[in-house]
């Protein structure tokens, strides 16, 4: 490849900048790797980006289809419409350029995700299936410093404090809807206080 052209439009108007081309580097002939933010280039059209490379629009994360990246060229359009997309122009010349390796798409969501809901997706193949979730709410520090399933029973839950919660679930599996949970509190191996249903 002697010249390069990355090219992306967006048909709407007035919308918060999302557009981003991923981590985009080339591989040369000799097995290189150029990133091509380090390339100069003539850019068209494209909405700079205040917080740099590796920021989004908003000062967040670069966040694609669920997938965090390092840095990513900013991508959106100043002026939308096909017929205006934003591009940037890279002279490979000398470069030995064999392939461009990239991801492009919008950024979701924007800015601090701090605030944001953590998932995670689990497959498996089984009749039935148990989740144990802990929800820690609080508004300035967290206390939680690790939880940890042994079993499907079972859930510890260790402080930063050095206190343990142990938490142990019975009847899941009972027809007769005999469900029971008992929450041991620990600290420094000795039990503290323990709480059960009845």
């Amino acid at each position: 490849m002697k010249k390069l052209t990355l090219s992306s439009a967006t048909p709407n108007k007035n919308r918060a900048g999302t557009l981003f081309w991923g981590e985009a580097v080339l591989e040369t002939k000799d097995g290189k790797t150029i990133r091509l933010a380090d390339l100069p280039s003539i850019k068209n059209n494209v909405q700079d980006n205040p917080f740099g490379l590796t920021k989004d629009y908003a000062d967040g994360r670069i966040n694609i289809s669920g997938e965090n990246y390092a840095w990513g060229l900013p991508a959106e359009p100043v002026n939308a419409g096909a017929e205006t997309p934003a591009e940037y122009a890279f002279d490979l010349s000398n470069l030995q350029a064999t392939r461009l390796k990239t991801v492009i798409g919008g950024d979701y969501p924007l800015g601090d995700e701090a605030e944001r809901r953590i998932t995670f997706g689990v497959r498996t193949d089984a009749p039935q299936a148990r989740f144990l979730t802990v929800i820690e709410p609080y508004e300035k520090e967290s206390l939680v410093q690790s939880v940890t399933a042994s079993s499907a029973d079972e859930l510890i839950v260790k402080l930063k404090d050095g206190r343990e919660h142990c938490l142990y679930f019975f009847g899941m599996e009972d027809e007769g809807n005999k469900f029971g949970v008992k929450v041991q509190e620990w600290k420094e191996g000795r039990l503290v206080r323990e709480e059960k249903t009845k």
